[in-house]
């Protein structure tokens, strides 16, 4: 008896939500540090891989680290002139994840200062998660100059799968200009 009230004394000496707090926190640790969590083995959830970056080959020789970066970026931009076929791919995409796209808005505008073309497209969605998920990750994939600015979700009831949904997508164009050799 008098062991057991030593040992109900040290425990309440101890402070026991700190002590069990402190326990998962280290082994929280452990599992991220291992990759058991990082990996998504105890989730369940598939691992989401991100397209690998486009890197373009430069026709113009550059000489610091910063014209380098400066030509990357604009060689990685769309043409303004195929607006047309990226708005169809876009449709394409959406028809394979088996989401179908309704009107939406479309804008233009101009940054004088990178001097590029921002063509804004705000489409609302009808689909499932994974439906609108995927369809995302294929457009990044597919068309690398654009950038997703808005994913909103809307469920009417717990119960409904489809959610309405308002995707914003902004694709970066420039003018390409005619090679300089090309009428040589």
């Amino acid at each position: 008896m008098k062991l057991i009230l030593q040992i109900r004394l040290r425990l309440l000496q101890l402070n026991i939500p700190v002590l069990v707090a402190s326990v998962l926190l280290c082994a929280g640790i452990v599992c991220w540090g291992t990759g058991i969590i990082r990996g998504g083995a105890l989730s369940g959830a598939p691992e989401i891989r991100l397209p690998a970056p486009v890197i373009h080959t430069l026709a113009v020789p550059v000489e610091s680290p910063d014209e380098l970066h400066l030509a990357q970026f604009y060689s990685t931009l769309g043409d303004r002139s195929d607006t047309e076929t990226y708005l169809q791919t876009l449709f394409e995409l959406a028809a394979k994840n088996g989401v179908s796209l309704n009107a939406g808005d479309y804008q233009w505008s101009y940054d004088k200062e990178t001097m590029t073309y921002r063509y804004r497209i705000r489409l609302p969605v009808k689909a499932g998660y994974s439906q609108i998920r995927q369809l995302t990750l294929a457009i990044l994939a597919e068309l690398p100059f654009a950038a997703v600015d808005e994913l909103s979700f809307k469920r009417d009831s717990a119960e409904d799968d489809t959610l309405e949904s308002t995707l914003q997508l902004t694709l970066y164009l420039n003018d390409k200009l005619p090679d300089a050799g090309a009428g040589k």
